[in-house]
């Protein structure tokens, strides 16, 4: 009944991903119809990075908001969502073709979202070696109370960034490369300029601790790894420095 390419497509863990993704913007239609808003923190978010956007499209790198409290140093504000984000030019993308700012906005939050799933999925399949196991625990984070949280929380600026980090330092350790190196060393300014960074260094932290725990035996072949690596690429490592 269905062509053979798309029989191809929906059988291999992209398809599967899309089709999950479309399940759940179905779930979550009432926000991207127009029928239901942001709530709690989402607001001032949203708020935030209007303000952010609008003055950066003038050319201005705002440092203070007249709009919040009689007017506030808007530093503040931006360390909570990092404003070296490439990823805020899908807005400005969006809103340049004409779509509203509102809906540009929920595009741009959904597309974090499924982009911090499929690095969740790549890390699960990159530590179980199992295709199926690593799709059954990105289909149970996305419908998890986690992806509603886009809609009243900042967690989502968090979370992409920190899944993606982790896989980029997994494949670092195991398999040292230049692409590896750049992931890890993008996500990590991410982190470092997203809310407070501490939370990250709490969670690197203890996976660092748990690791020595639980593969001490590993630990030498990944210093050997990494060593070699930066024997390789003094330069790039300088510059990632």
């Amino acid at each position: 009944m269905f062509p053979e390419g798309l029989k191809k497509f929906f059988c291999r863990p992209a398809g599967f991903m899309a089709v999950a993704f479309l399940v759940w913007l179905f779930c979550f239609r009432g926000y991207f119809l127009g029928q239901l808003g942001f709530t709690s923190d989402a607001t001032s978010y949203y708020d935030h990075i209007r303000f952010f956007l609008t003055n950066l499209m003038k050319g201005h790198f705002a440092l203070w908001d007249p709009y919040w409290s009689g007017g506030v140093p808007n530093d503040f504000f931006l360390r909570r969502l990092c404003p070296y984000n490439p990823f805020y030019l899908l807005i400005l993308l969006l809103s340049g073709v004409g779509i509203d700012y509102y809906f540009a906005y929920l595009i741009f939050l959904a597309a974090y979202l499924f982009f911090g799933m499929a690095g969740f999925y790549l890390l699960c399949r990159r530590l179980m070696k199992d295709d199926a196991a690593a799709f059954v625990s990105f289909g149970v984070l996305l419908f998890s109370t986690l992806s509603t949280r886009i809609f009243d929380s900042y967690m989502i600026f968090i979370v992409t960034p920190l899944v993606w980090f982790f896989y980029f330092l997994i494949l670092f350790c195991s398999v040292p490369g230049r692409f590896a190196a750049l992931g890890l060393a993008f996500f990590t300014m991410i982190l470092m300029t997203t809310y407070i960074p501490f939370y990250f260094l709490i969670i690197l932290a203890t996976f660092v601790i748990v690791f020595l725990v639980v593969c001490v035996d590993r630990v030498p072949d990944v210093l050997k790894n990494i060593s070699g690596f930066l024997s390789r690429e003094k330069w790039l490592a300088l510059f990632l420095v």
